[in-house]
């Protein structure tokens, strides 16, 4: 099945060259297992690519797909200083809490 999701992948992306599939079971599952597959689409050629659309048709396998845009930063992020500098100075809320708090005091 994972293999076969690599092969139809290559479908949607004729650009890949190089194809990792990863599949397990949920995570709330008693035992899991991991499978890897690795698909070198280096030689893929008219024949492979029957065979990918007519596995697609005989599975129905990614033909109903919802596209997500995703962006994550590589690690590690490249920190600016000035929100460093914001963010470990004391809010209003905190200062006004320490004017109470001496006041407070001096009535003692």
């Amino acid at each position: 099945m994972l293999s076969a999701y690599c092969e139809i992948a290559k479908i949607y992306r004729p650009n890949l060259l190089d194809i990792i599939g990863i599949g397990t079971e949920p995570i709330d599952y008693d035992s899991r297992s991991e499978d890897l597959v690795y698909l070198d689409a280096r030689r893929w050629n008219r024949e492979h690519q029957d065979k990918a659309e007519e596995l697609q048709r005989k599975t129905g396998l990614l033909t109903n797909l919802t596209k997500i845009k995703f962006h994550d930063e590589e690690y590690p992020a490249q920190v600016d200083d000035t929100k460093v500098a914001r963010a470990s100075r004391p809010s209003n809320k905190n200062k006004r809490r320490a004017e109470m708090k001496e006041r407070r005091n001096k009535w003692k």
